[in-house]
């Protein structure tokens, strides 16, 4: 079992709980719809944009990563 779940990059809790789920078990997680992804995604550009990355790959390119508000 061990090697199963190492193989496949789970918990071998993950795998008894699913293992042992009843036949009629549904996932009924709701509520989150894409279109609001839109805005973060949106926002991040924007974040992204206003980096001044060397082309280079110098090592300032890190302070003007760390240097983004959150």
């Amino acid at each position: 079992m061990k090697s199963v779940c190492s193989v496949l990059g789970v918990a071998r809790s993950n795998l008894h709980v699913r293992h042992h789920r009843p036949g009629h078990w549904q996932d009924n997680r709701r509520g989150r719809t894409p279109a609001q992804d839109g805005l973060l995604l949106a926002d991040l550009r924007r974040h992204i944009a206003e980096l001044r990355i060397p082309r280079d790959g110098g090592h300032d390119s890190m302070l003007m990563a760390d240097s983004v508000p959150a």
